[in-house]
């Protein structure tokens, strides 16, 4: 599906795409996008800008619980986990991403992860989850700003 500008949010030189939500649980930035009952998660463009390039990614599959550590990912700055931000059963991984992480630099919102099928679709109501363009552009802001103190 191609967005129309009016269709994503722009904070800084950084783009977030308004068809899915965003994650916040963990400070994880992650986005989740729901597609005939099951969920694509990725990384949001803030976590591509302050994580650099990205080396090497892996996903555990399987039953995951919201909020627990589903993988990790490396890039020249750090390592980090991955966190699931909704329950369910991991039943894809992305293996080209995998394979070659880099995608995920170049293109965050086309790149998927892994998707979950989700045992409750209603936890992305939750407050762990951003869908208003107004409450994500300050928390990504903040985010932005507490980035750029270190």
């Amino acid at each position: 599906m191609e967005l129309k500008s009016a269709d994503v949010l722009k904070v800084r030189e950084l783009e977030f795409p308004l068809d899915r939500f965003y994650y916040r649980g963990k400070k994880s930035h992650l986005w989740v996008k729901m597609r005939d009952g099951i969920t694509e998660v990725g990384m949001d463009a803030f976590l591509v800008h302050s994580t650099g390039y990205l080396n090497y990614i892996s996903i555990n599959t399987g039953e995951v619980k919201q909020g627990k550590g589903v993988g990790n990912f490396e890039s020249a700055k750090f390592v980090s986990r991955i966190f699931s931000p909704i329950n369910g059963k991991i039943i894809e991984v992305n293996q080209k991403a995998l394979d070659n992480p880099r995608q995920i630099n170049a293109s965050p919102y086309t790149t998927w992860l892994f998707k979950i099928e989700p045992s409750n679709p209603q936890e992305l109501e939750g407050d762990d989850f951003i869908s208003s363009s107004i409450e994500l552009k300050e928390w990504i802001e903040a985010d932005l700003i507490e980035l750029d103190g270190e």
